[in-house]
């Protein structure tokens, strides 16, 4: 992907521009469902952060219909594995993240043979 050059960063969502201000939004809210009855749904605390910042991971595991409980969950930023989280009896999992260069990061989540929806953060290098 490529390098963001700006200090002040803005994303266009739908005809929409979000600047550096925006500190909680959620991209592509759906689920990603596959034939074994799994949906795995990814949110993130920031979607536009200072380089080196802490983004908080959550990852929603539903299975059949029921949260999905103690089963593990593989993160990944730009397709590199990040960590691993088992999750509750809610079916949740969470994990804590710091980019460590500017740019864009693509980030997922999978369990049970199922990928999360992908979550793009932009990393700028600070005011």
């Amino acid at each position: 992907m490529p390098d963001f050059p700006y200090k002040t960063p803005f994303l266009l969502l739908t005809g929409m521009a979000i600047g550096a201000g925006l500190t909680y939004l959620f991209t592509n809210p759906h689920y990603q469902t596959v034939s074994n009855g799994t949906e795995v749904y990814l949110k993130v605390s920031n979607i536009i952060v200072s380089q080196g910042s802490v983004i908080t991971l959550t990852a929603t595991v539903v299975n059949n219909g029921a949260p999905a409980s103690y089963v593990p969950v593989e993160f990944y930023a730009n397709g590199k594995f990040s960590g691993t989280s088992m999750t509750n009896s809610s079916g949740e999992a969470s994990m804590q993240f710091i980019p460590n260069s500017v740019g864009y990061y693509e980030l997922y989540a999978e369990s049970l043979g199922t990928q999360s929806n992908k979550v793009e953060v932009i990393v700028h290098e600070g005011i």
